[in-house]
C-alpha cells in the first residue's frame, strides 16, 4: 500500500482554504478543494475528502474518489467500501466507476479490499461482478 504524505496539520493556512473553497457553488472550485487536498492534505486530509463523497456535483465525487484512493491506506479503502456498500445509487455508480477505472499501484490492494470486505449479494452482487472484472484487466501479477 502506498502511504499519503503526513502534512496537513503542517499547513494551517491551507486546511483554512480548502474549508473555504469547499463550501462555493462552483463545483470547479469545490475541485480545487480537492486538489489542494492531494497536495498538502497527506492522512488528515481524509474526513474532508470522505465528506466530499457526497457532493451533489458528480466531477467533485469523481475527484473525492481518487484522491481517497491515493492516500492508500485501509482507513482510505474502507471509506470507499463503506461509499460502495452505503451510498445512494448514483454516489455508488461515481464511486464503482472510479474504483475500477484506477489503473495505478492502488487499483489492485483497493480492489481485493473492498472485494474482500464486502457481501456479493443484493446490490452488491453487480458491484463485485465490476471489481472482478476490473482486477482481471490489471496487469498487475499479485
Amino acid at each position: 500500500m502506498v502511504k499519503a504524505r503526513r502534512a496537513g496539520g503542517d499547513h494551517p493556512q491551507i486546511r483554512q482554504s480548502v474549508e473555504h473553497l469547499k463550501q462555493s457553488p462552483n463545483p470547479a472550485v469545490r475541485r480545487t478543494a480537492i486538489d489542494l487536498l492531494q497536495v498538502f492534505g497527506g492522512d488528515d486530509a481524509l474526513p474532508t475528502l470522505t465528506s466530499m463523497l457526497h457532493d451533489a456535483d458528480p466531477h467533485v465525487q469523481r475527484d473525492a474518489t481518487r484522491a481517497i484512493a491515493r492516500i492508500g491506506t485501509e482507513e482510505a479503502f474502507a471509506v470507499l467500501k463503506r461509499g460502495l456498500v452505503g451510498a445512494d445509487p448514483r454516489a455508488r455508480e461515481v464511486i464503482l466507476q472510479q474504483v475500477v477505472g484506477l489503473r495505478d499501484e492502488q487499483a489492485t490492494p483497493l480492489l481485493c479490499y473492498i472485494l474482500d470486505k464486502t457481501d456479493p449479494r443484493g446490490p452488491m452482487l453487480d458491484t463485485h461482478v465490476a471489481l472482478i472484472d476490473a482486477l482481471g484487466g490489471l496487469a498487475d501479477q499479485d
